[in-house]
């Protein structure tokens, strides 16, 4: 069964982000619900979650970061995954640098 709750994808630049942030966790608190983080560095914003905050100590907060849909590093990404002589450990270390 899926649980109800906010996600937020933050974007533009730092400030904007963190007042997105709070305001999610704001109303989630209130009403009791879970919050859905998806972080993503863009050139507005170019750190990674966990290089800007430390770790939520809630359990109804949930932190995903990954790359924009059409990000340069995910067209890299597909690009190699799609070719067979590439191997999985190569595309996993290509996930990791580019944040």
């Amino acid at each position: 069964m899926r649980q109800k709750g906010i996600t937020i994808v933050p974007t533009g630049g730092l400030a904007n982000r963190m007042r997105v942030v709070m305001s999610a966790l704001h109303i989630a608190d209130e009403k009791t619900k879970n919050v859905h983080i998806v972080w993503h560095a863009t050139k507005e914003c170019n750190a990674r979650w966990e290089d800007l905050f430390l770790p939520f100590q809630k359990e109804n907060v949930i932190l995903s970061e990954g790359m924009r849909k059409n990000s340069i590093a995910q067209q890299v990404v597909l690009k190699l995954k799609s070719q067979p002589q590439v191997d999985a450990e190569i595309v996993e270390v290509l996930h990791i640098l580019r944040r």
